[in-house]
């Protein structure tokens, strides 16, 4: 789209020139740069994220480890902002540092150097903070406020370029940028002579990271952008560009960047900055041409409302609507001017100052509330002002480390009082770095030309600290504030320069000064003044010729010693308790330079010295004799005794130019170097003491920054005390505290390491639900199979899933092996489709099968018998296993298990082993002889005549019997009728089959029926026998009809066997009864009858028959499931088959009776 316009804006021009119009070209192209163009489609390849990592942590000292890091400011500041919650200070400067404060306790969170100057400094929220440098470049950094005592070390860095609407396509360079009240939105601006300028807007949540959308839009300017702000509303944004008539102002909506107004804000006018008052208000700062300054406040429609001349430059601008006044920050006065809401100055606030002069307010920031103001001035510190109603100013704090002259420790060894550059004395916590207290001269923030800075700084009781001042002021700072107090020793001492104090108790103070620094000829001096209630006289005065400057009293007060500039130490006798009673002892020796260093041991009267010679001295005051002498490579400007560790600590550096610092730690016995390390700038303050944690080295540079060390065994960077794993250099920190340190690659690292957990298998320290030893899964560490995490989180027998199915691997279970209870995980850890085995065979529980084409089950999977060990398979659905065992029992038969038959639906059993089936489909395939092994066939057996019928009834004289059949059955060459009475006890033998009542040879093949009739002898009940025969084969099968008749009366049936006997018909076979005259009586109307109720009988029992063979074949246990024992039953006592009616061949098997019928192809059960 930016080519695009480009090309239309030169062709507009081309085309004008070529008509002659140059002027209409220019006013096209113009109107063209003038319109906003948006919406590139952008990725997240142009935005970098990295994880900055810092490169400048101090070297550290063999066996020690950073604990307590202060770090120095930038040199010149160049902008500032409150986090929104207001807790947290941010400011940048031209060295390309940026810095984080907490505001509250003065530690310093964040402090990084950037490779460019930094222009720039916004909070998108309260954990983000962007960037601008002085190219095209932004940069978001993460911040956090953990409490530590150190910036941190890493943290997230989001970076890409701004100018030529995000592609960074032309390199504009940044002037001014800011992020919309609401945080949504994001403007850029700036430029360069021969590019223009450049308006770029964006959203927040693309710079984050958080959204692939960038939202953004930009417009091209003839000339550069200096300034562009948003309204409180977040919708419109006011510019300062550049003219050369005079700088405008012009105003465009924040979403679209479309132009809502345009005016110049004077003839001739250079702009400098702007800020709003509301969304429709703005106040801008500018100078003439004749270097007036001028605040020109500006209403709806660019008109005027009131206009401020100043006689200061301004460099920024910030409404207070707590207070409705507008907060001016002054070029070369360091301090902020307040406006009220007319315009008119009511006051004026700050001392930023390096050294004794004045320098610049560089920013100014007004907190979310309001109520707090915070400047930045180019010496390096930040005053932070609470905002009164009435729109004055009260000083709230100073951020500051830019410049530090001298510090001392407590004598408990838990604080530190730094003598600040700003005039600050500063009391801090020597474990957490937090800031205790702080102490500003008396005087401070006044309008005066000079401005006073802190020098020395002592001591004088367990919660007070006292510093001097250049101008001899000299104030008491206690920890409660309750002992505050100053004293102006001024006024009491003729001095023009003041050196350094020193307090022999509370009453009595030693101090350096010189009457008159403009006159070389006059001597120094050290003034013992004493205090006599509220004032404080002069005891005792001792000239200095060549200057003194540092003294010291000896830990007991006994003796003072002091340094003259040319390096002669001298001492005095301070043992009276009236100053007028000192007198010096005899010089021991001297320095062969300026000397800024003298001590004295804590236990003894030894002193340490330090020259610029670069030699150090320990010499024994009691003695009189030097114990030895040492050279360092450095000037010396510090120095300390520690008897406890028998070591001696130095400071030293390039006095020239104060670029190169370094620390010694000599023997005390010796003076043989023990250890050295570098520093940036000069170690202006070193300690070296013994505390209940450890050995504490402490180093405070001249560039402000100031830091502790405490031992560290395993030189991990970690002091031991912090340290959770002291002798491992892998380990230190433990941040959810389940005993695994926090780096992932140490020992035991934790891979969790800010959540905690008790995982030790797939991961350590890791959340574990169900306490099993295997992590719980996330977002990043996948559950089995995908991953190595538990996937079975809440189930503490189960952690993997290999097949993916549901169950665990791990698989448990109750009771006996073949009968499995409360299953538990997967049997079957690799297999998908199944994971129960109920019992123990290997094979599934969930059983599933397709059919082939032959009917059979095929591609079986699971168990088809999931209680029954011994079986898996069922190839022929029969409900019987594939699986065939068996054994012989003592009859001979098999005792059988599973299915002999497989491929047979209908067979299962093979009793007598020859493998022929007792059930096929086909007839010809049929076990004939399922008890004999010797055959399956046989010789061939006639089929009862199909539907055959017999009805029987009776009176008192004869038995009526009725027969029929539809057909004769197969192999069947006769068939004959037997009708015989019996008695219920009587069995049937051999007379059954003597006499047939009806013999039909050959046996006719259609349709056949009868009725005979035999008198009655007496029993009650008739068995009826129709037999169908094979001539050849000898072979026969019968059905037998048992009917039952009404008792006849005693004298008919003594009678009737009677005549029987005189007919000669014999009771046992009934032949009397079977006379040619009976059987042949048929008639045409009684065959008939005889056909209708055969017809119906046939029909009934049909359906009876239907519904026996369905019954049976529902029943699944087969009769032979044990090993058979052969006893056949004689043929004339076999029964009949309940299901056809035919006669069926009768098996003893283990105790019961097992019936075959040979038409029905079935056993009977």
């Amino acid at each position: 789209m930016v080519r695009t316009q480009q090309r239309y804006s030169q062709a507009i021009v081309d085309n004008a020139n070529a008509m002659g119009k140059p002027r209409t070209a220019v006013a096209l192209t113009i109107f063209l740069l003038f319109t906003p163009f948006s919406m590139i489609e952008l990725n997240h390849e142009t935005i970098s994220v990295e994880v900055w990592e810092r490169d400048d942590i101090p070297s550290r000292p063999a066996g020690m480890a950073l604990s307590v890091w202060q770090p120095s400011l930038p040199s010149v500041m160049w902008d500032v902002e409150w986090s929104a919650d207001g807790k947290h200070i941010a400011a940048v400067g031209l060295d390309g540092g940026l810095s984080v404060w907490n505001k509250s306790d003065d530690r310093v969170i964040f402090r990084l150097t950037h490779n460019m100057q930094l222009l720039g400094v916004d909070w998108i929220d309260d954990g983000h903070i962007v960037t601008l440098d002085q190219r095209h470049n932004w940069n978001v950094y993460a911040v956090s406020d953990e409490g530590i005592a150190r910036p941190k070390d890493t943290f997230d860095d989001f970076s890409g370029h701004w100018s030529s609407n995000m592609t960074g396509v032309e390199q504009n360079w940044g002037h001014d940028m800011e992020v919309s009240p609401d945080g949504s939105r994001i403007v850029y601006c700036g430029g360069r002579p021969s590019n223009g300028g450049e308006i770029v807007v964006v959203d927040t949540e693309y710079l984050l990271g958080r959204s692939e959308v960038a939202n953004n839009v930009a417009l091209h300017t003839p000339e550069i952008v200096k300034v562009c702000r948003w309204s409180s509303d977040s919708a419109t944004i006011a510019t300062i560009e550049r003219a050369s008539g005079g700088d405008s102002i012009r105003l465009f909506e924040g979403h679209s960047l479309n132009q809502t107004l345009q005016h110049n804000i004077a003839t001739g006018s250079s702009g400098w900055h702007l800020d709003w008052k509301g969304n429709s208000q703005y106040s801008v700062a500018w100078t003439k041409s004749t270097g007036e300054s001028v605040v020109s406040h500006f209403i709806s429609d660019g008109d005027v409302e009131w206009y401020q001349p100043l006689e200061q430059n301004i460099t920024r601008l910030e409404w207070s609507a707590h207070s409705d006044s507008l907060y001016v920050g002054l070029l070369g006065e360091g301090q902020v001017l307040v406006l009220d809401a007319a315009g008119q100055p009511v006051s004026s606030h700050g001392w930023h100052a390096y050294r004794d002069s004045r320098s610049d307010v560089r920013a100014l920031a007004v907190s979310e509330e309001g109520d707090e103001l915070a400047s930045a001035g180019q010496d390096g510190s930040i005053e932070v002002w609470n905002i009164l109603d009435t729109g004055g100013l009260s000083l709230g704090a100073i951020l500051d480390s830019s410049i530090m002259r001298e510090f001392e420790i407590d004598g408990s060894s838990t604080m530190i009082a730094l003598a600040q550059g700003s005039g600050s004395l500063d009391i801090h916590d020597l474990k957490t770095g937090r800031r205790m207290r702080s102490c500003q001269h008396p005087d401070w923030g006044d309008d005066t030309a000079s401005i006073p800075y802190i020098k020395s700084v002592k001591w004088l009781a367990e919660d007070t600290a006292v510093g001097g001042f250049t101008d001899g002021t000299v104030i008491w700072c206690s920890i409660q504030g309750s002992g505050d107090s100053h004293f102006d020793f001024s006024t009491v001492v003729d001095m023009d320069i003041f050196g350094r104090l020193a307090f022999k108790n509370k009453k009595v103070i030693a101090l350096s000064s010189i009457p008159d620094g403009s006159n070389s000829t006059i001597d120094g001096e050290v003034n013992i003044l004493r205090n006599t209630g509220d004032i404080w006289e002069v005891g005792q005065t001792w000239a200095c010729p060549d200057t003194c400057w540092v003294m010291e009293f000896s830990s007991g007060g006994n003796r003072l010693v002091t340094a003259e500039q040319g390096g002669q130490i001298r001492i005095w006798n301070t043992e009276s308790d009236s100053p007028s009673d000192w007198y010096e002892l005899p010089s021991p020796y001297s320095h062969m330079n300026y000397t800024g260093v003298v001590e004295w041991s804590p236990e003894r009267n030894v002193i340490i010295s330090v020259g610029w010679d670069k030699e150090v001295v320990l010499y024994d005051v009691d003695s009189e004799q030097e114990l030895w002498k040492v050279s360092l490579p450095f000037e010396g400007f510090s120095a300390q005794i520690s008897e406890q560790e028998q070591l001696v600590i130095i400071g030293s550096g390039t006095a020239s130019d104060s670029s190169l610092g370094q620390v010694s730690l000599l023997n005390l016995s010796t003076g043989e170097l023990v250890d050295s390390w570098p520093t940036v700038g000069i170690p202006r303050g070193v300690a070296i003491h013994d505390t209940p944690l450890g050995t504490r080295y402490v180093v405070a540079n001249s560039t402000g920054g100031w830091m502790t060390w405490m031992m560290d065994s395993d030189e991990d960077g970690y002091i031991d005390t912090e340290d959770m794993w002291p002798n491992d250099h892998t380990q230190w920190s433990d941040s959810d505290a389940d005993g695994y340190g926090d780096e992932p690659e140490g020992t035991n690292g934790d891979q969790c390491p800010f959540n905690y957990g008790t995982s030790i298998q797939d991961r350590l320290g890791c959340p574990d639900s169900d306490g099993d030893g295997w992590s719980d899964p996330d977002e990043q560490w996948l559950a089995h199979p995908y991953g190595a995490a538990d996937a079975f989180p809440t189930d503490v027998e189960q952690w993997n899933d290999s097949d993916d199915d549901g169950y665990g691997d791990n698989y448990f279970w109750d009771g006996v092996d073949e009968q499995r209870l409360n299953q538990r995980g997967d049997a079957f850890p690799d297999d998908g489709q199944q994971w129960n085995d109920s019992d123990g065979d290997g094979c599934g529980d969930n059983y599933s099968y397709s059919t082939g084409s032959t009917g059979l089950r095929i591609t079986e999977i699971g168990d088809a018998f999931t209680n029954d060990s011994s079986q898996c398979s069922d190839s022929d659905g029969d409900g019987f296993g594939d699986n065939y065992t068996w054994t012989l029992d003592n009859d001979g038969l098999r005792i059988e298990n599973g299915d002999a038959f497989p491929s047979n639906t209908l067979a299962w059993s093979d009793l007598d082993g020859d493998g022929c089936a007792p059930n096929s489909i086909r007839l010809d395939e049929i076990d004939l002889y399922p008890e004999d092994a010797s055959q399956c066939q046989g010789d061939p057996v006639p089929t009862m005549p199909e539907n055959i019928d017999v009805f029987v009834t009776s009176d008192m004289e004869r038995w009526s019997i009725s027969y029929s059949w539809h057909q004769r059955g197969d192999n069947t060459d006769n068939i004959k009728v037997f009708a015989i009475e019996m008695n219920e006890s009587d069995e049937c033998d051999s007379r059954c089959w003597q006499n047939p009542l009806v013999s039909l040879d050959p046996a006719p093949a259609g349709y056949t029926d009868g009725i005979q009739y035999l008198a009655r002898s007496g029993p009650t009940r008739l068995l009826v026998i129709i037999r169908a025969s094979n001539n050849v084969y000898n072979t026969s099968s019968e059905l037998w009809w048992n009917n039952t008749g009404s008792p006849l009366p005693q004298n008919e049936t003594v009678e009737q066997n009677e005549t029987g006997n005189e007919n000669g018909n014999d009771s046992q076979n009934g032949s009397g009864m079977n006379t040619s005259d009976d059987v042949s009586s048929d008639t045409t109307d009684s065959s008939s009858t005889l056909l209708i109720w055969g017809g119906a009988a046939g029909l009934v029992a049909l359906l009876v028959f239907m519904i026996l063979r369905r019954r049976g074949s529902r029943v699944a246990a087969d009769p032979w499931s044990s090993s058979p024992s052969q006893t056949l039953v004689p043929l004339a006592d076999q029964s009949v088959c309940t299901r056809c009616g035919r006669t069926t061949q009768a098996v003893d098997h283990e105790g019961k009776v097992w019936k075959w019928c040979p038409s029905c192809q079935q056993y009977d059960h």
